[in-house]
């Protein structure tokens, strides 16, 4: 599965508590709350680009907050 690999790759840069998620999974509009998978905390561009690479490579979908 995608997570596993997701956190062997990304290590200490993410999240999967719960608070964070659902921190994460709404803000001030009327649509309804979806709690993500993972929240990952990039530290710089090829953090960002590496994600990216990632959720490529296992068709994940990315939703910036």
């Amino acid at each position: 599965m995608w997570i596993n690999d997701f956190k062997k790759e990304f290590k200490d840069k993410f999240s999967t508590g719960e608070s964070i998620l659902s921190q994460h999974s709404h803000d001030e509009s009327h649509h309804t709350w979806i709690l993500p998978d993972i929240v990952f905390f990039p530290e710089n561009v090829q953090d960002v680009s590496n994600l990216l690479k990632f959720a490529n490579e296992y068709n994940v979908p990315v939703t910036g907050y």
